[in-house]
């Protein structure tokens, strides 16, 4: 009769599930527990932060306070704008609203102040073209990753139905700030807060 403390069955047992843990891998390639984690969607390499980025969406962080202004719209309207909002989010546009770039006062600073320019320059010029941008729907692992590629501090956010229009902006540290609280509401709900 086996009781309840029995040393020698609980060796047993551990040395059962050392077996088994060990020929699962071998012929799985990763431990059980690891291969039911990937069948329900959840990586292990990812890690807890990277899990919670993919959780969130840009539509949740980004800003729908941006100045869409034409392609042509000449310099001195954009030097007007950002005198008045110097951290403004201008948003350049095409005739059919579809996003061409961004452009901030990083971007016109070398002709900003050369008055004679003024007639000679517009947005199309100046902006930074956005042949990256992001959907409302995409994860903020998404936004960081292509943010870090292309060293860039925001990121325009187009609309899902393939118009290309935008509809926001996002700012990294928009994403940093959501990514903060996310792990602080984790950490909290760990302990019991």
């Amino acid at each position: 009769m086996v009781e309840i403390g029995d040393y020698a069955v609980t060796i047993v047992v551990m040395v059962t599930v050392a077996v088994a843990a060990v020929v699962t891998r071998q012929l799985v390639g990763v431990s059980f527990f690891h291969s039911q984690l990937t069948a329900r969607g959840l990586s292990v390499e990812e890690g807890r932060e990277t899990g919670l980025l993919r959780e969130s969406r840009v539509g949740e962080v980004m800003s729908r306070r941006f100045h869409a202004i034409g392609r042509h719209t000449n310099i001195a309207a954009i030097k007007e704008l950002l005198s008045n909002e110097p951290d403004a989010d201008i948003v350049v546009i095409d005739e059919q609203h579809r996003l061409v770039g961004l452009v901030a006062f990083a971007d016109i600073k070398d002709v900003a102040f050369e008055p004679g320019l003024d007639p000679l320059i517009n947005a199309a010029d100046v902006a930074r073209k956005s042949p990256v941008s992001l959907r409302a729907d995409d994860d903020l692992t998404t936004a960081l990753r292509l943010m870090d590629a292309g060293d860039v501090a925001r990121l325009p956010v187009v609309a899902d139905d393939g118009s290309e229009q935008p509809i926001g902006v996002v700012h990294h540290a928009a994403v940093v700030l959501a990514h903060n609280k996310a792990l602080l509401a984790a950490r909290r709900e760990e302990r019991g807060r």
